[in-house]
């Protein structure tokens, strides 16, 4: 009967000890990944808040304050329309002023159903003395409604406000830094807010 040689017989046990030193450092380094997050589930899609807590849309700071039912008056038609408004306080975070009515308006939308985003029908800002205001101007915030039209009989119990992020970046072909918004960009935050019965 042929014996091993005495070479092959160091080799083979050699072989279970490697095995074992790669599978412990393998496993040391998942556990440290884990236990780092990087192997936690990340949330998918918006943050979603409730009322009074503030959105950092990197433009604008929002807090959602809260939502009511009541009639506004159109600026081009005499008859006041039945509405849904969202009360908010808005700081403009940038260095230059922002229209309330556009920029304001465009970075966020009215969201009926889940992934359904209706935009602003209209938008109003009043200043600290109570005035109204077309404009947030940096470090000055301002109260704001935006508001929107609702059908006969309509009266949800409550309703949610998606945030967009703004972004600060030169554009295609201009080096000119400036922000930017659309109906695509990312939205960042769903804040859910009752509506008061009137």
């Amino acid at each position: 009967m042929d014996q091993e040689h005495p070479d092959n017989q160091e080799s083979s046990r050699r072989r279970p000890l490697a095995w074992a030193t790669v599978l412990t450092t393998v496993g040391v380094a998942v556990s440290a990944l884990g236990m780092a997050g990087g192997l936690a589930a990340r949330s998918s899609g918006p943050k979603q808040y409730g009322p009074g807590t503030p959105v950092n849309q990197v433009r604008f700071t929002v807090t959602v304050l809260g939502a009511r039912i009541g009639l506004l008056q159109s600026d081009f038609s005499g008859a006041a329309k039945r509405s849904l408004i969202v009360k908010m306080r808005v700081v403009n975070d940038g260095k230059n002023s922002a229209s309330v009515s556009v920029a304001l308006a465009t970075g966020l939308a009215g969201e009926p159903t889940p992934g359904n985003y209706k935009q602003v029908g209209a938008m109003t800002g009043l200043a600290a003395d109570g005035s109204k205001t077309s404009s947030v101007e940096p470090g000055l915030p301002i109260e704001a409604e935006a508001s929107w039209e609702l059908a006969p009989g309509v009266s949800p119990a409550k309703v949610t406000i998606a945030l967009r992020q703004w972004e600060y970046r030169p554009g295609f072909t201009d080096e000119q830094y400036s922000w930017w918004m659309s109906k695509l960009s990312t939205v960042i935050a769903e804040v859910t807010v009752p509506v008061a019965r009137s």
